[in-house]
């Protein structure tokens, strides 16, 4: 027996910090509904579909990112039975506004360093961002504000010298965030074995 359901749309945003409130960012959909089947009573349909995730430093005013349903729905025993193929997201940009900051190295930390072999440390001194929030809350900030983390983990490393991507966050502000991708350059040296001299009789 196939059941079929209208089934409500959202989208989810990713590599938020903690203290972000996501409630900052309203998207706006093109449809908010879909409607669903399957053939499986053994399968529930869920209330709402999510679309997919968005990464916090991709949304600025003027973003808009388009959604396919069947794409969505692939590996699932869901099918879509309405005529919508495709969902436009964009968000609500009022209130918001832009400010270009830098930020320098020394607020941006590594985190999960794959082994004790070598020691890892940022070349790239300064980095470019755009900072978007409230005019309130840019009016305040200051780059000091601003922090990054180069996260290793799960990361293959071939090379003394290599690209990685910064996730920034600024812990003091609730409604602020930074839509940069913005990748540093990154060194590694061998690790100094620190061994203890063998103690010379007198």
């Amino acid at each position: 027996v196939r059941t079929q359901k209208k089934v409500g749309l959202t989208a989810a945003i990713a590599y938020a910090p903690e203290n972000f409130n996501r409630d900052t960012i309203k998207f706006k959909l093109s449809s908010d509904s879909v409607t669903l089947a399957c053939n499986n009573s053994q399968v529930e349909i869920p209330d709402i579909l999510d679309l997919g995730l968005i990464p916090l430093y991709e949304i600025r005013p003027g973003f808009s990112r388009t959604f396919s349903i069947e794409k969505r729905l692939e590996n699932t025993e869901l099918i879509n039975v309405s005529d919508l193929e495709s969902v436009v997201v964009t968000i609500d940009a009022k209130g918001l506004e832009e400010k270009p900051m830098t930020i320098n190295s020394d607020h941006i930390e590594i985190s999960n360093q794959p082994d004790n072999t070598y020691e890892y440390s940022i070349i790239t001194e300064k980095i470019d961002v755009t900072v978007i929030g409230s005019a309130e809350s840019l009016a305040e900030i200051t780059a000091e504000d601003i922090f990054g983390e180069v996260n290793l983990l799960n990361t293959t490393i071939t090379e003394d010298q290599f690209n990685q991507g910064v996730i920034f966050s600024c812990p003091s502000f609730d409604d602020v965030w930074v839509a940069t991708n913005g990748k540093v350059t990154m060194e590694r040296t061998k690790a100094e074995k620190t061994t203890s001299a063998p103690a010379r009789l007198p």
